[in-house]
């Protein structure tokens, strides 16, 4: 069974350390066991977080949509074809490239 040392610092205004710390151990197998032991700690160190410490899928939280591919919704110059010559400019450049008053 792993151990965690979790240790929490306090710092005066100026960054340097004024005695306060927090120290919390714990063994723990399972990931929910140490999510709540992390949310204890915290909760220790004076932060009173709202809601629940807990792992979400990349999906969930980034909002990648499999419409827009597997590079997560970002704009390529292949989605704007209209935006982009493909002679005179090299790959992944947009038309814009050689624009030396543009790109000062």
């Amino acid at each position: 069974m792993p151990k965690f040392t979790l240790i929490g610092e306090h710092t005066d205004i100026y960054g340097k350390p004024d005695g306060t710390k927090v120290t919390y151990e714990l063994y723990a197998e399972h990931i929910n066991d140490v999510l709540e032991h992390f949310d204890l700690f915290i909760r220790g160190c004076g932060y009173n977080p709202t809601g629940t410490l807990d792992y979400i899928e990349d999906q969930t939280y980034f909002g990648l949509d499999p419409d827009f591919g597997d590079h997560g919704g970002g704009s390529l110059p292949e989605d704007y074809p209209e935006l982009y010559e493909s002679q005179d400019i090299p790959a992944g450049k947009s038309s814009h490239y050689f624009d030396t008053g543009r790109n000062k």
